[in-house]
Parts: structure tokens; C-alpha cells; sequence
């Protein structure tokens, strides 16, 4: 089962640069292939990768159809029982296994056209939230007929996502529960805590862009920006129940990029940092810096 397998789970808050720190871990990890949604809006910088659980990590709720074909009482994620909690991970879990043609398993190779899979499975398997249509409807009646592998490889798996109010619960079902927060620590005599909360603050109203900021409840840009406060939002500890196995400060990964800093976050996953990775969160690095410096809001 599932709750058996070395999953790292990757927690951080928006400006945090988890996504684009997760594309750099996924492209090396066995089942790379299932990881394939990662793709970068190039004008933001703004990175977007999947993980072992579909996105379900940055949702509260999932579709209605989808809670009801599951069996599950309520679409809003936190409210559903731990066993029935366990039934969406399991059903995400499948999903995420779900490839064009080179899965490791024959179950799980899309059946479906190639032109499908790219249009409406890939989006599925990158935020599993959204609402069904012709194609991923008959995705998810198939895949509730379909067991998990019984010879899953015992080797790191990443899942991702923003803190969740159910994180007690998933260290209760997995058996080797390991977390990683990207998060900001004031750490450094060197670089003041307000200009590390600036940077983030700045990033998350950059990158969360104006189609979200609505849905977010806020109504509008200006009152997006005013109300995003420089406070402890982003401060460790934050309130939890759940003692982080890991705690990394995003701004030495996303904006100033330490090498010896990277290579501590890639060894928690068996990996060593090579000039491909290295490249890509230097280069990341360095457009979220000329981001933030050219920056301004009136």
C-alpha cells in the first residue's frame, strides 16, 4: 500500500518557490515521466509540477461529481472522515500513475488518444479539483476499478503542496512520515527578516496574478497588495501540531541561491545537485531578484 512508500511531503506557503523547487526534484526521481505536467509561465516565472497526489495538497474542496462517485460525503476536503480521506489519497495516488504510453504499469497506460491525454488528462493529474468532463469522467470510473501496484519500488516520492489543517492525519496513515516547510527563518545576521518577507510578499502578488486574486477574496489588485501584510504569515514556527522533519528558508533556494543550501534539500531525496539543476534554480534565482528590484507599487 501506499502508506508504506517513502513520500516526502513538501509543504510552503504562495512566493515560496516550492513549485519551482519541486520541478527541480521530480525531473531526477524514478517515475520522472509521471511527474510530466511541469511547465513554467514564462512572463511570471511562475513554475507548476505535479506530485504523487494530483495537486491535492492545493485544494480545499474537489468537484462534486468526483466526491459523489468516490462515495465520499463531502466535497470539502477537510471535512471528510480520516477513511474516506484515504479513499481520495489512494484515488489521486492512481491518478498520478496514469501516463501516455511508458508507465510502468499496464493498467495505468491511458487508453485513451494521444491528443486527449494532453488536452484533458494532464491538466486532471496537475489539479485533480477541477470539475469533470466527457474525457476525465470515463479517467475516473476507470481508474476506481483499477488496484494500486503491489510492487510499488521502496524509493522517495514527492508530494506538494500548501500547509494544510489535516497534516495530523497524514502522519497518522503513513508510516514513515517525513515533511519538508519551505518557509522564512530568521536566521541570517546578515539579511534582515522584513526585506526576506518583502521578497515573498512581492513574488506572491507577482505570480498569483490578477485571476486569482478574486477567487482568493480579494477585490482587487490594490486591496490584493494592502491586505497581504508583512507579518508572521511566513515565520516558522507556525502554528501546528506537527513538528517539521525538515525546515529550509526559501530565500537562500529562490532568490539568493546558496549551493551548499541546495544540495542539503536534494539529499533528503537520494539526489545529488548536477549542472542541469543547478542552472535551472540559479536561473530562477536570478529573474525572482530582477523581479523584485524592479518592483513598485504606488
Amino acid at each position: 500500500m501506499i502508506y508504506d512508500l517513502d513520500i516526502k511531503f513538501l509543504f510552503y506557503d504562495g512566493g515560496q518557490g516550492g513549485d519551482a523547487l519541486a520541478r527541480a526534484i521530480t525531473c531526477r526521481l524514478p517515475f520522472s515521466n509521471n511527474y510530466d505536467t511541469s511547465h513554467c509561465s514564462k512572463s511570471l516565472n511562475k513554475h507548476s509540477c505535479n506530485d504523487v497526489f494530483s495537486g491535492l495538497f492545493q485544494q480545499k474542496t474537489i468537484s462534486k461529481e468526483l466526491a459523489e462517485k468516490l462515495n465520499l460525503s463531502s466535497e470539502v476536503i477537510i471535512e471528510l472522515p480520516i477513511n474516506e480521506k484515504q479513499i481520495l489519497l489512494e484515488f489521486c495516488f492512481k491518478l498520478w500513475l496514469v501516463s501516455w504510453e511508458n508507465s510502468k504499469y499496464d493498467d495505468y497506460n491511458y487508453k485513451g488518444t494521444k491528443q486527449d491525454y494532453i488536452t484533458y488528462i494532464k491538466s486532471y493529474k496537475l489539479v485533480v479539483g477541477q470539475e469533470l468532463n466527457n474525457v476525465t469522467r470515463q479517467l475516473v470510473n476507470y481508474l476506481m476499478s483499477c488496484k494500486l501496484p503491489s510492487n510499488l519500488p521502496d524509493v522517495p516520492y514527492l508530494a506538494k503542496g500548501h500547509y494544510i489543517k489535516w497534516e495530523e492525519e497524514l502522519s497518522t496513515l503513513f508510516s514513515r512520515y517525513e515533511n519538508i516547510y519551505i518557509t522564512t527563518l530568521d536566521d541570517d545576521p546578515k539579511v534582515n527578516i522584513i526585506h526576506k518577507l518583502w521578497v515573498v510578499k512581492v513574488l506572491w502578488f507577482i505570480k498569483t496574478g490578477k485571476e486569482a486574486w478574486e477567487e482568493m477574496g480579494y477585490r482587487s489588485e490594490r486591496h490584493a497588495f494592502k491586505k497581504y501584510d508583512l507579518d508572521q504569515r511566513f515565520i516558522y514556527p507556525k502554528t501546528t501540531a506537527i513538528t517539521p522533519t525538515h525546515i529550509f528558508d526559501s530565500y537562500k533556494l529562490i532568490y539568493s541561491y546558496n549551493h551548499w543550501y541546495v544540495e542539503k534539500l536534494l539529499d533528503i531525496f537520494n539526489l545529488t545537485l548536477n549542472g542541469v539543476i543547478q542552472d535551472f534554480l540559479r536561473r530562477n534565482a536570478e529573474i525572482n531578484r530582477k523581479m523584485v528590484k524592479e518592483f513598485s507599487y504606488e
